[in-house]
């Protein structure tokens, strides 16, 4: 039995089941919101034992479970009834009872959490990189305003500025994007009167398309994006990027190969950029990136992959 941990509003987990029920493949989604309202029963003695839930009407063997795809991290919400007082304490103790009975190093995962919350620090990313042939923009990440300023000097003030973590900032129920953009000396002004928060700067690349990787296992989807010269974010809504495919050369799967192995993933999204000279900077691993669109667009064949790859140590198969 396949399990997806997911999320309501996870449309490539959406595209993948619409694929499952056509094949007639089992699998069960937990989506994270639910979490707090499952009834949940747990048996453990020395020789064996029972883990089941059941939400709303959906009941989980968890000892039947022989793959699962790990697309969004556990983020339950909790109970109405829990007093506010006693809120945080209920949310950790509702992710670390999920975390704790899933099943452990039988199952096949893709992949595995804690080596996917590793994967994605990008920080950690830049640090890894260089060791597997990977070349990286200058990158400058300081609470020090000053600091700052000095390494948009020295770059001629072609500079970027992206998030530490990810691309997306939640205020309540509004979610905002965002994008790597080109900072200018009024951001710099503001970035001195916030000095306490660490900002990343990137030295920006002139370029001249970007490239995504997505790795399945041992396959290798590539697909080059192009936009107009000035857009430094091919995610931003008025990008209008075009994609082709193309076909990975030997050098560079072998360098994502072994990235990948070195965080211990079977699957990674890689971002790449290419600038004028020719020159591809390594930008961020992407543990669990998103593919769907891609596939939907150009049939690139990652979906039955997938699948395959997820049901490749269960007695379904595709």
């Amino acid at each position: 039995m396949l399990l997806i941990i997911t999320d309501r509003n996870d449309f490539t987990a959406d595209y993948v089941i619409a694929f499952l029920i056509e094949k007639g493949l089992p699998y069960t989604r937990l989506n994270s919101e639910d979490i707090g309202d499952a009834d949940v029963h747990l048996l453990f003695k020395s020789s064996g034992n029972s883990r089941s839930l059941r939400i709303v009407d959906v009941k989980i063997d968890i000892n039947a479970i022989t793959s699962i795809w790990y697309r969004r991290r556990f983020f339950p919400k909790v109970p109405s009834f829990v007093r506010r007082t006693d809120q945080e304490f209920a949310f950790g103790e509702l992710i670390h009872l999920f975390e704790g009975l899933l099943p452990g190093p039988e199952t096949h995962w893709v992949d595995y959490p804690a080596k996917v919350w590793r994967a994605e620090r990008k920080l950690q990313q830049l640090v890894v990189a260089p060791h597997f042939g990977f070349k990286i923009p200058d990158t400058q990440v300081s609470t020090d305003p000053i600091s700052l300023r000095q390494f948009y000097k020295k770059c001629d003030g072609e500079v970027v500025c992206k998030p530490i973590f990810r691309g997306l900032h939640v205020q309540g129920k509004e979610a905002k994007a965002a994008y790597t953009h080109k900072v200018c000396d009024l951001e710099l002004d503001e970035i001195s009167e916030n000095k306490i928060f660490p900002t990343l700067l990137q030295k920006r690349i002139r370029k001249i398309k970007d490239l995504r990787i997505t790795i399945v296992g041992q396959q290798f989807f590539g697909v080059e994006i192009l936009t107009s010269t000035d857009i430094i974010d091919w995610r931003e809504p008025d990008a209008s990027p075009n994609y082709r495919c193309f076909d990975v050369h030997s050098n560079l799967m072998n360098r994502c190969l072994a990235f990948l192995k070195y965080f211990g993933l079977s699957y990674g999204a890689f971002d790449f950029a290419v600038s004028k000279n020719g020159t591809v900077f390594f930008l961020e691993l992407n543990a669990v990136g998103e593919w769907a669109w891609l596939d939907r667009e150009l049939n690139l064949g990652i979906r039955p992959t997938l699948i395959q790859h997820l049901y490749k140590k269960s007695e379904e198969c595709v």
